[in-house]
């Protein structure tokens, strides 16, 4: 396994890496803008700073000190709602945070990152429709969803056949 293996901001990173970002929301928000800005990103920063948080929680072997700044730094991200208590499509329950974004045609779409409040671990990333021009009073509508089971990081080798 190569030790740059994993994507952050759109651009390779070491698990090393990962367990040396900061463990505080501002230093963790700096060091994101820094590797957003270096990296050329086009996208307006807050959604950039949602989606980096997201992947830091739901995808990345990162330390519990380095989630933690990710939760605590999506309360200082313009846009970001927290939706409160929710149930994730295999019916667990969780605390949900949101970021809602206005596309091309009007339409707006919601990422939600639903959390087990007891372990801070993902539960699931749902992708939400809630309308747009010609959708007054349509209720939101779930356009698809990735639950998370079970998820583990090792270095331990992958059993041979």
């Amino acid at each position: 396994m190569r030790g740059d293996n994993f994507l952050l901001g759109g651009v390779p990173i070491t698990a090393a890496e990962l367990a040396a970002l900061p463990g505080d929301p501002a230093g963790l928000r700096r060091w994101l803008v820094k590797r957003l800005k270096d990296t050329g990103s086009q996208e307006p920063r807050d959604y950039s700073l949602f989606w980096n948080g997201l992947h830091l929680v739901r995808d990345l072997p990162v330390p519990p000190r380095v989630r933690a700044a990710a939760y605590r730094m999506f309360a200082d991200i313009d846009g970001v709602t927290f939706l409160g208590g929710v149930t994730d499509q295999r019916g667990r329950p969780g605390l949900a945070v949101a970021y809602a974004r206005k596309g091309d045609t009007g339409a707006v779409s919601q990422t939600r990152l639903i959390v087990d409040p007891r372990t801070g671990r993902a539960l699931a990333q749902e992708s939400w429709n809630l309308g747009g021009p010609g959708s007054a009073g349509d209720p939101a509508r779930l356009v698809s969803y990735d639950l998370l089971v079970s998820a583990e990081f090792t270095d331990d080798a992958p059993p041979t056949r």
